[in-house]
């Protein structure tokens, strides 16, 4: 007695713990049926199975079970039957007089399989254990403790047919005939199923998606509180009417980025700038661009760094911001000798370009594009003294080369005077063939000795 005591206590601890963590199955199911006791003393129930050696007379039973948790479940089953003489066999011996059986059993149950919805459409089968204690005569009364399983196959909401199997241990063993056994049932099971509405909202439980929460038809029971058309469930802003497109979140200024997600949400923007615009496209969002309708630099808060002198050189790397400068020299003037230096060898590589036609003050063609160059080399120093030297070989008497050299000078002056170069500031000196820099002997040095320098001071 001492072990179905401790087996009920544990029985009942299971039963008050799974209340305690859901009590969301509240379900009674009653079952009537019939059932067939094997105490013939085969190990295997199967083995050799004949119901006439079984009690399978006036073998009626029922019983009560109650769902208190979806996998869990307590109920009594009680169970009459009959075994007749000369017929039936007890613990391998064919009895020689009727006798009777009657068992009632207190059994937990643990639903396997199909315990999550008690809808007939979208579950039709219960499998489950069972464990429990009992008492059965058929000498004498006695205890046992049964283990065994079944299935229900639900054919509608409320019915379902009931297959089960149980092993009955004997714990007294001392009377005859009251020993280890094996109980098989088959009967109809009710369960009370009818349609619930908890939330009142005129949408049944089994077909509302939100059960616990008053909705609308047209969204299976579940609300919408902004009323936009989408449920509170797969809406993401539910308590702001937004749009379908954006999981019910408003877009306000139409940029395809929800409000909530937008920094600028009365402002049209793009994604790139979490929804802010930037109308001069300089990648600096009007509110923090202080020239918003003219392309800048973030440094510079958006705005295009100056060029007060107009050197180009901007003013920020610009030494000499209010003076127009050189990029070489950061922005500041050249210091006037070094610059003197530097524009006349330029102007001495440019004038050995410098062509005449044979014997004449005419230009040859190529001369031209070297003249212009000319012309842009001067212009930075507006107000310096040009000085054009004209030489010559010796080829000719040196009063006829000195007269020439001087024409060519004139000529270099003219074009220059004609390209805008002041003429006060122009100096033409004819110097004949009094100053050669190579030797007249051959043709090669004559060449050389044929020249027009130019030259600033």
């Amino acid at each position: 007695m001492k072990k179905i005591t401790l087996l009920c206590f544990f029985l009942l601890s299971i039963v008050l713990t799974a209340q305690e963590e859901e009590l969301t199955y509240n379900k009674w199911l009653f079952k009537v049926g019939a059932n067939i006791v094997d105490n013939s003393g085969d190990i295997n129930p199967l083995d050799g199975f004949q119901l006439s050696k079984m009690g399978f007379s006036q073998n009626f039973a029922g019983g009560i079970e109650y769902r208190f948790h979806r996998h869990w479940s307590v109920g009594v089953f009680v169970s009459n039957n009959k075994f007749k003489a000369n017929k039936a066999v007890l613990d391998k011996t064919v009895i020689s007089e009727d006798e009777n059986y009657f068992a009632t059993d207190l059994n937990l149950k643990y639903y396997l399989w199909g315990a999550e919805y008690e809808n007939r459409t979208s579950n039709k089968f219960n499998m489950y254990l069972s464990a429990g204690v009992g008492s059965f005569k058929i000498s004498e009364n006695t205890t046992s403790l049964n283990f065994g399983g079944g299935l229900v196959y639900w054919f509608s909401n409320s019915f379902g047919v009931n297959l089960e199997s149980v092993a009955k241990w004997d714990t007294n063993g001392k009377a005859q005939f009251d020993t280890n056994h094996f109980q098989h049932f088959i009967g109809i099971t009710y369960r009370n199923n009818s349609k619930k509405d908890s939330d009142k909202d005129g949408v049944f439980d089994e077909d509302d998606k939100c059960p616990e929460i008053f909705g609308l038809k047209e969204f299976m029971g579940c609300p919408d509180t902004d009323n936009d058309g989408i449920a509170d469930s797969e809406d993401a802003c539910p308590n702001t009417a937004g749009l379908v497109g954006m999981n019910g979140c408003p877009d306000t200024d139409g940029d395809g980025i929800v409000d909530k997600d937008d920094s600028c949400p009365n402002a049209k923007g793009t994604k790139t700038n979490n929804g802010c615009p930037d109308t001069d496209g300089d990648g600096i969002v009007d509110t923090a661009d202080k020239c918003p309708g003219t392309s800048g630099i973030a440094a510079n808060n958006g705005c295009p760094w100056p060029d007060t002198d107009g050197d180009g050189v901007l003013d920020k790397d610009d030494k000499c911001a209010n003076v127009a400068g050189l990029a070489s020299n950061n922005g500041c003037p050249e210091v006037r000798n070094e610059a003197v230096k530097r524009t006349n060898k330029a102007l001495a590589n440019f004038s050995k370009s410098i062509y005449f036609d044979s014997a004449s003050t005419s230009f040859k063609s190529e001369t031209y594009a070297v003249l212009k160059k000319v012309r842009a080399t001067l212009e930075e120093f507006p107000k310096a003294m040009v000085i054009i030297e004209g030489h010559t070989d010796n080829t000719g008497s040196s009063k006829t080369n000195q007269k020439l050299s001087q024409k060519r000078a004139n000529a270099v002056k003219n074009y220059l005077v004609n390209s805008g170069i002041a003429k006060e500031n122009i100096i033409a000196i004819g110097y004949g063939q009094n100053h050669p820099i190579a030797s007249n002997t051959y043709e090669k040095g004559r060449v050389l000795n044929r020249r027009v320098i130019i030259k600033v001071k």
